[in-house]
C-alpha cells in the first residue's frame, strides 16, 4: 500500500527541509508543491529528497493541494496525507492517522488541533462557530473543519475535490464528507503556532460562513 504526503508550500524555506526529511520516515513518497515561492523553498525541498512540483505563478494553497493530490493519484498512491508546511504539524503523528484509518475503516481521518486555545482568540472562537455551522447544515461532526492535517484514501479524491480557493478548501472538503456520505474519523493533534499572522482573517471567516451556507444548496 503506497502512502504519499503532500505539502503545499509558499515561502517556507525555514521549515520545508525538516518536514520532508521527517515525513520520509513515515510515508513512501513526499510531494512538495512550490507555489511560486520567492525564497529557497524549491531548492531546499529538492535537496531534502522530495518530489517537487513548481507553480510558475502563485495560485494559492487550494490549487497547490490539488496539484499535489493529482500527482499522488498519478503515482498510484493508495493513501494521501495532507499537511501544512509552516511547521505547525508533526510528521511523527502520521502513523496515528494510518492506524485510525485502519481501525475505523475510515475513508478520511482529520486531525483536530487539541492545543488550539494557544491560537489567536479570534481564530479559536471563529473556528468553533464555523464547526457548529457545518454540523447543523451538513451533519458532519468534526470539531476542526479547517485543519490542514488530514489523511484519506486516494480513491475518494474525486468526491473530495474542491472548487474553493485558499483556506476555504479544507472546510469544503469537510462539507463534502457529508454530501458524499464518506466515513470519517477525527484524532487530536498538537499544533504549534509559529506565525500568528498566517491563516484566515475575520473577513475570511465571514466569507467562509457564507460559503458553508451556500454549499448546502450548491454542492
Amino acid at each position: 500500500m503506497k502512502t504519499t504526503l503532500v505539502l503545499p508550500a509558499f515561502n517556507e524555506e525555514q521549515y520545508i527541509a525538516e518536514l520532508v526529511e521527517q515525513g520520509r520516515n513515515f510515508v513512501d513518497e513526499v510531494i512538495v508543491v512550490d507555489d511560486c515561492s520567492r525564497d529557497q523553498t524549491y531548492n531546499r525541498a529538492v535537496e531534502s529528497g522530495a518530489l517537487v512540483l513548481h507553480h510558475r505563478i502563485n495560485l494559492g494553497k487550494a490549487c497547490a493541494l490539488k496539484t499535489g493530490c493529482e500527482a499522488a493519484v498519478l503515482l498510484n498512491s493508495d493513501i494521501i496525507a495532507l499537511m501544512d508546511s509552516d511547521g505547525q504539524h508533526k510528521p511523527s503523528d502520521l502513523p496515528r492517522f494510518f492506524q485510525e484509518m485502519k481501525l475505523k475503516r475510515a475513508d478520511i481521518v482529520i486531525g483536530s488541533r487539541s492545543q488550539e486555545k494557544k491560537s489567536p482568540a479570534v481564530r479559536f472562537y471563529g473556528n468553533k462557530l464555523l464547526a457548529h455551522l457545518v454540523v447543523f447544515l451538513h451533519g458532519v461532526h468534526v470539531t476542526d473543519i479547517q485543519s490542514g492535517f488530514r489523511v484519506f484514501r486516494s480513491e475518494i479524491f474525486p468526491s473530495l475535490k474542491w472548487v474553493s480557493s485558499n483556506y476555504h478548501a479544507d472546510a469544503e472538503m469537510t462539507v463534502r464528507i457529508g454530501k458524499k456520505k464518506l466515513t470519517y474519523s477525527e484524532i487530536p493533534i498538537e499544533s504549534i503556532y509559529l506565525d500568528k499572522h498566517k491563516g484566515m482573517t475575520p473577513i475570511d471567516g465571514i466569507a467562509l460562513a457564507v460559503n458553508i451556507i451556500k454549499w448546502k444548496f450548491t454542492l
